[in-house]
């Protein structure tokens, strides 16, 4: 008695060929999304874009001052506001009542997570007089997540628009996107000028000093977040979304940039954390710095008609020349 096996490897080898030839197995594709900065009813249209442009924000490693050490595993908190959107071929068009004092809207984002010092060279002397280069990984593990807000306080719905100085007014909105920060990601800092007798201020923006007496650290480096979306509201991403990339530059100094040159330093970050940073910021428990990100998208991958056509196809010619082999078994076992 001849009894029909499961199809062998060989076969399911060659379907999988099949679909992944015909794009059936390929994943997500970096392109532009389509956006409605303020909702499909609101009074700005939606744009083709490459990337949400967010202002100079706050950032803070826990317990990422002057105990930092190789293999140490610490929690990172950001916190901006939108300030645009980049379209192609390069602009950024004007988005109506975004960030308008008291009458307009805003978007904005914050985000948690971990990171685990891979490398830590620091160089006592030197032409840097005195530097600390680290490289980090952003690693699982606590809570890692990134969300975004939309906030129309204008509209008198009880919400107060973000205060970069308090820290306040970045989580009181209605979530549109919300993503699990994945691994993949890195970041690094690069700390110069350590020597110095006298570290610059630590609030460097605005006119006003609005913490006299705290010095800073100075440095500049950059990290890439990857996160996976988990849900996001189709009247503002109008685009199949799967992933996306966030990267950002932390600026501490350079030729326009210094410890905080572009955003007043936050007192309190959207969790309620109020940073510990001592009398010299990177040098206490906590480092707390300037963030400037943008964001863009990878969208779902969603094959074409003819391709699902194609793939049926060959599935057909796979599962069709299966069957021949099949009936010739049950044949040559008959006569046997």
């Amino acid at each position: 008695m001849f009894t029909p096996r499961p199809p062998s490897r060989r076969l399911l080898g060659a379907l999988a060929a099949t679909l992944v030839t015909l794009g059936l197995g390929q994943g997500a594709r970096a392109a532009n999304i389509n956006f409605d900065p303020d909702g499909a009813a609101g009074a700005n249209v939606t744009r083709s874009i490459v990337s949400l442009d967010y202002l100079p924000g706050n950032a803070v490693s826990i317990n990422g001052g002057a105990a930092l050490a190789q293999g140490q595993t610490l929690t990172t908190l950001y916190q901006a506001k939108l300030g645009g959107v980049v379209v192609s071929p390069g602009g950024n068009p004007t988005i109506n009542g975004l960030n308008a004092p008291g009458t307009g809207f805003e978007i904005t984002v914050v985000a948690q997570f971990q990171e685990t010092v891979i490398s830590k060279v620091d160089t006592p002397g030197g032409a840097l007089n005195g530097s600390s280069n680290v490289a980090f990984a952003i690693v699982p593990g606590g809570t890692n997540f990134l969300t975004i807000y939309y906030d129309n306080y204008g509209a008198g719905g009880g919400t107060a628009q973000s205060n970069d100085l308090a820290g306040t007014g970045f989580a009181d909105g209605v979530p549109i996107l919300q993503a699990s920060v994945g691994t993949g990601g890195t970041s690094s800092f690069l700390a110069t000028d350590l020597n110095a007798a006298i570290k610059p201020d630590f609030d460097a923006a605005g006119a006003t000093n609005d913490y006299p007496g705290v010095r800073s650290i100075v440095g500049t480096g950059g990290f890439n977040l990857v996160a996976n979306v988990l849900s996001y509201d189709p009247n503002f991403f109008q685009s199949p979304l799967v992933n996306f990339v966030i990267a950002a530059l932390s600026n501490l100094k350079g030729d326009v940039q210094s410890p905080f040159v572009g955003v007043d330093p936050a007192d309190v970050f959207f969790t309620g954390y109020n940073p510990i940073i001592g009398s010299v910021n990177g040098q206490g428990q906590d480092f707390q710095f300037q963030a400037d990100a943008n964001q863009s998208f990878n969208l779902a991958a969603v094959p074409e008609p003819g391709s699902v056509v194609l793939a049926f196809t060959g599935l057909a010619t796979v599962s069709l020349g299966s069957l021949r082999k099949l009936l010739r078994r049950r044949s040559d076992a008959s006569v046997a």
